[in-house]
């Protein structure tokens, strides 16, 4: 898969982005804490829209 093509980030980048562990997010998702963040089941997996994550992390992006 090409990194510069996908339109989401996996659990586990979205938690080394934010600074937390993977389980931390997990558990945030589990309590729908993080319902701002958008995640979406994709079979067993649970990812993050890219522009979303990208946005939270750079304000100016959504601009």
């Amino acid at each position: 898969m090409n990194p510069s093509k996908t339109q989401a980030y996996s659990a586990q980048e979205v938690a080394a982005l934010l600074g937390i562990a993977r389980s931390t997010l997990y558990d945030h998702v589990s309590a729908d804490k993080v319902d701002h963040l958008h995640p979406v089941r994709v079979g067993n997996r649970t990812v993050f829209p890219k522009k979303v994550i990208d946005a939270l992390l750079d304000p100016a992006v959504s601009a």
